[in-house]
Parts: structure tokens; C-alpha cells; sequence
């Protein structure tokens, strides 16, 4: 028999601990509980140790704390003695140094890493530079034709608009153009963006187009450590070398049971 218990990390202050027991007997059952307190998720970490489970694999964030007040911190010891795996992941606050969020040393630390797979488009515009990005957006056939740039910024009703504000925007102008907005502070992303605002300022005769080319396996740099990804040393025991291992932790890609149309309501 194999079993795990399973952590997910909500908003709000909101944690939902979800209970999954698998069996190789094709028997499966679950118990989803919500629970707001620290004391509780200790409480179900030894309900978890009596089950016999041999995995224990929580995604929680939060700062990191001496060990002696940390309820995973002390759960994970209970479990680590009667041989059961606990695993944490390091947390989303990187780039920066001493962010780590769990780093008890009877805790498997798993920090994220890139992988070696892209969901390429490309962006090109009329002055012949062209840019690399992401989209899971990546309809079939679709024409590379090249369209009129319309700037969200221009003749908008308030200051906000080029942040993505589409009720700020004079809608008639719209359809049939490509519109360019400020939606990340990201540093290669910035660099980019000034690019393309540069050639919008320089012409009335802006263009653009869009190509998308499907996933692309093959990255020279991969895997390296996602750039959210927490970083160490961690602050309660500097001395423990965290996190243990990484593990891909961008992009992940997870099936769904329906077909999701690409439009507003999805």
C-alpha cells in the first residue's frame, strides 16, 4: 500500500489540507478539510503518522522561524521517527538571499527549477526587430500577418490604461489592431517593452505581427533555478546547506477533463 498526505498553499490566510490516500488496490479516497491554524495542520500531520503514510509532501509558505515554534518544523520531526519522507517546498520569495521558507534539517527542501521546454510566439514589428515569449495560446494555421499597433496609452480616459485597463479604452478603436500593454516590471522584459514603445513613438505607420511556433524542446541554460524560487541560506540554521534538491517548477502543464475556449469567461 502506498499513501500520501498532501498539502495546498491558499490565499487569505486560507489553508486547505487535502487528505489523499492512494492504494495499488485501485482504492481511492479522500478527506478535504479547511483549517486556519497552525495547531491544526500539526494536528493533522499526526493523524497522518497514525494512517502509516510514508510520504508527507506540504506546500506551505511562509517565513522562515526557530525551530522550536515551527509546527511543520516539529510535525516533521515526529514524522522523520516513525520513517516517513516529509517534503517542503522552499518557497516563491526569491531572487534574494536568506528566503527560505522551511529548513529543518529532517525536512526535504525542494526548491524550482526551469526546464528545457518553451511554448514559443514571436513577436515582430514593422522596423524588423522581433521578440521571443510565451503563450499557451497557440491556435492552429494562424497566419503571420502583420497588423496596425494601437498603443493603450493613447487618447485613454485615465492614466492606468497602458497597465491593461481595457475599460479605459476607446473600444471602437480597436478591432483589427494589436494592442501592446505595460504588464510586468520583470528586468528582460522591461528592456523589451522599451523597444517596442521606442518604434510606436517613432512612426504613425506602426505594424506588427504575431507568430506562434508550438513547443520547442531544447535549452542550453536548463534547468536553472527559477527566479522566484527561495534562496539560502536558511535564517534559523545557516549551517544546513537548503534547498536539498530542485525540481521543474515552471510551466508545468496539467490536463483538464473539458475543452477550455479561448475568451473572456475562462
Amino acid at each position: 500500500m502506498f499513501k500520501a498526505l498532501m498539502y495546498l498553499e491558499m490565499p487569505m490566510e486560507l489553508l486547505l489540507l487535502s487528505r489523499l490516500l492512494l492504494t495499488l488496490q485501485r482504492t481511492k479516497y479522500a478527506h478535504l478539510v479547511v483549517l486556519t491554524s497552525e495547531s491544526a495542520i500539526l494536528a493533522a500531520l499526526d493523524v497522518a503518522v497514525d494512517d502509516g503514510v510514508v510520504i508527507l509532501s506540504l506546500s506551505l509558505g511562509g517565513r522562515s522561524k526557530p525551530f522550536y515554534t515551527d509546527n511543520i518544523a516539529l510535525g516533521a520531526y515526529s514524522a522523520m521517527e516513525n520513517g516517513i519522507l516529509v517534503s517542503c517546498s522552499a518557497g516563491n520569495s526569491g531572487p534574494l538571499s536568506r528566503t527560505l521558507s522551511k529548513v529543518a534539517p529532517r525536512i526535504l527542501t525542494v526548491g524550482a527549477s526551469t526546464t528545457d521546454r518553451k511554448i514559443i510566439v514571436t513577436a515582430f514589428l514593422g522596423n524588423n526587430e522581433e521578440f521571443d515569449g510565451e503563450s499557451l495560446y497557440q491556435p492552429e494555421n494562424s497566419p503571420c500577418t502583420y497588423f496596425a499597433l494601437f498603443y493603450a496609452g493613447w487618447n485613454a480616459s485615465d492614466i492606468f490604461s497602458e497597465y491593461s485597463s481595457s475599460g479605459s479604452m476607446n473600444n471602437s478603436e480597436i478591432p483589427g489592431k494589436i494592442v501592446p500593454m505595460l504588464m510586468s516590471s520583470r528586468q528582460h522584459i522591461y528592456v523589451d517593452g522599451v523597444k517596442v514603445l521606442n518604434y510606436i513613438n517613432s512612426t504613425k505607420s506602426t505594424a506588427a505581427a504575431i507568430s506562434f511556433k508550438g513547443t520547442i524542446i531544447g535549452d542550453n541554460h536548463a534547468p536553472t533555478v527559477a527566479l522566484f524560487s527561495a534562496r539560502g541560506p536558511g535564517q534559523a540554521s545557516p549551517g544546513i546547506l537548503k534547498p536539498d534538491i530542485i525540481g521543474p517548477g515552471i510551466n508545468i502543464l496539467a490536463a483538464w477533463h473539458q475543452s477550455i475556449e479561448n475568451n473572456t469567461n475562462t
